[in-house]
């Protein structure tokens, strides 16, 4: 119901995103706060940006993210090569996810477990997207 409300700025795909910045930066301004203060958790961009680099993180440890997300017969294939059938089999979490859990950790304050499980990502799967 929000999402068809802001279908003016906002992608209508899987992957939520803003077709305008400027609506974005609206969202974190102090004229935002002016206008709806009892909205000002919009703009703690900590906790907006911890919770999906967590999220993400997590996904990329766990076994929806694995060798071979494609079920191809060979690796030796170009992804050009691929066809869109055979991408098809990525769903939308997974492909999220590897265009922009470093964009969510990036704008993320320093955090020891998260830390952890980027690592681990890192070095066991970081080829797999």
């Amino acid at each position: 119901m929000i999402r068809k409300g802001l279908m003016s700025v906002i992608n209508s795909d899987p992957i939520l995103h803003f077709y305008y910045r400027s609506f974005e930066d609206f969202l974190l301004s102090s004229s935002f706060l002016q206008v709806l203060p009892n909205l000002s958790g919009v703009q703690d961009q900590n906790l907006h940006e911890r919770q999906p680099a967590s999220m993400c993180s997590n996904c990329m440890v766990s076994p929806k993210l694995h060798f071979n997300m494609c079920n191809l017969e060979s690796s030796n294939r170009k992804n050009a090569d691929i066809s869109a059938t055979s991408k098809s089999a990525i769903s939308p979490l997974i492909l999220y996810l590897s265009l922009f859990w470093e964009d969510h950790l990036v704008h993320t304050q320093h955090d020891g477990v998260l830390m952890k499980a980027v690592e681990l990502a890192v070095y066991n799967k970081l080829l797999f997207e």
